[in-house]
Formats: structure tokens, sequence, C-alpha cells
């Protein structure tokens, strides 16, 4: 029988004997948001663990809000971000000059201005400081030591800001579980040290660090520390399906709105396990 894989832009057909198929696993159907910004300013109006972000933000507090780079840019953040800025300078009356948009860069290089532009749109772009997170800049601040013995080294203006906001997407993470909420800053916004210390043999080899887990795992509580250590005080995160388009948002609190992202990823996409010789996927 003829199987049908997307590659790329377009699908690779594979022929297999279909007596040797133990199942075919399709993602499961979600409606898409219809009105991206209505369903946005839904979950931001009704936040979970926190205040709405109106209430939250202090007048004339300066706030950077922390962005998944070009790598992550199946999140779509030119569909969140100009709304996301919108909100903070009508409802929260944040000024422009306050706002610093920190692209969450980890460890890889940081975008060129047409990337930035696309990332976060002209529009926002001609408006809002977007900052580059650089791993290796001279200026990082430590904030501490967390208790797995990792040097936590954080980009300056995220550890100098009154406020911050982190953009993230909930989906299963090969390592940490799940994406999104507490990985904004690590590895989001570190330094290469402290992310080579997350990401160490020690970590990796537990075998709690693995797709699906948190309970136990070394990676997502390491990275859990670090940013309450930043202290931050708010999270939006989405959930998109294979065509990414937007499905879900939760807002709020850093791990009460992620676990609720979480639930929703568990209940949505995970399946009873089947033992096989191969996978084949794409």
């Amino acid at each position: 029988k003829e199987y049908q894989f997307a590659y790329g832009h377009g699908s690779v057909t594979v022929s297999l004997e279909e007596r040797s198929v133990l199942a075919v696993l399709h993602g499961n159907d979600a409606p898409a948001m219809q009105d991206i910004r209505a369903g946005l300013l839904e979950s931001l109006a009704h936040p979970i663990g926190s205040k709405p972000l109106c209430e939250e933000i202090p007048a004339g507090a300066s706030v950077a809000l922390v962005v998944s780079d070009m790598s992550r840019f199946w999140m779509r953040q030119d569909l969140v971000v100009p709304h996301l800025v919108e909100y903070l300078h009508t409802a929260c009356g944040v000024d422009y000059g306050k706002l610093t948009i920190v692209v969450a860069n980890g460890t890889h290089r940081g975008g060129d201005e047409q990337e930035l532009r696309t990332l976060v749109t002209s529009n926002v772009f001609d408006k809002v400081r977007v900052e580059n997170h650089d791993c290796e800049a001279k200026d990082l601040v430590y904030l501490g030591t967390t208790a797995h013995d990792t040097p936590v080294w954080l980009n300056k203006t995220v550890a100098t800001a009154d406020f911050v906001v982190c953009l993230g997407a909930c989906t299963h993470h090969i390592m940490a579980g799940f994406g999104g909420g507490r990985k904004s800053i690590l590895p989001g916004i570190c330094s290469q040290e402290t992310v080579n210390e997350n990401h160490s043999y020690k970590a990796i080899s537990s075998p709690y660090a693995n797709t699906g887990v948190l309970e136990h795992n070394p990676i997502h509580e390491d990275m859990l520390a670090a940013a309450k250590m930043v202290n931050v005080q708010f999270i939006f995160n989405v959930a998109l399906d294979g065509q990414k388009k937007i499905i879900a948002a939760w807002a709020g609190d850093l791990e009460k709105a992620h676990a609720e992202g979480v639930a929703f990823i568990r209940k949505w996409s995970q399946c009873p396990s089947i033992t096989g010789d191969i996978v084949v996927t794409s």
C-alpha cells in the first residue's frame, strides 16, 4: 500500500506491506482560531492564576517581552506579537519607548533586520526596540545557581526590566518534556555556559529527561528554577495544529498557565504507545 508523507512544500510516497503496518497515526483535528485577535484578547482578559495583565503592570514600568527566534517561527510570532504589543500599549498603558522585545535566540545566531521584521512584523519593528539575545554578551547578569548546579547568566535587558512577559508555544519537547513557559528564559535568554550545563550529559541521561515528562525531569526543573530567578510575571502561550494554525492560547502565571497548556496538549495529541520495529514519519 502507498502512504503519503508531507515533505518540505510537497510530499513523498512510500510503499509498505500493509500487513506489516501496526497502526497509522494522524494528528487530531481541532478548530483553528477564526479571529486571532479576539481569541488572544479573551485569553488576556481571563488569565490563569493571575490578574489581567492590564492590572499587573505598574504605571511607568519598563517591560521586556521575550519572544522565540526564527528557528521557532512555526509558532507564528508574527500573528501574535502585533496584538500583544497593541494590548500592552493601549490596555496596559506601556509607552512604546518603555517596551523592548528580546528575541530568545538561545545559543543560535541573532537574526538580521529582515528576519526580525518577519518575526515581529515591520509595523511593530518600527515602533518598538527589538533586541537579539547574545549568549556570549559581556554584560550578562548573574542571578545565582540552581539546585542542579547550573549558574544562571541572563540577558541584561530582561534582568533589569520592571516587568517580564514571555511569549511561547506549548508542544512536546524531546528533553524538557514540553516547550513553552519557563523555556523562554532557559535556554532562550541565558549564557552559553548556562545552556551547556542545562543540556549536559548528566541531565539528558536521566530517564525522566524525555518527551511528555515533567515530573522528576532535571532539565525541566532547572529551567523552571532559572525562570523563577528572573521573576517572570506573566506568560502567553499558544498551541498550533499540524498546519501551523493557532488552536488555543493561555495567559497568566508562569506555572499555572503552562500547566493548562500541557494538559491540553496531552489530551489532544497523545495516544497509547505502540511497540514496533520501525517508525516512518515526517
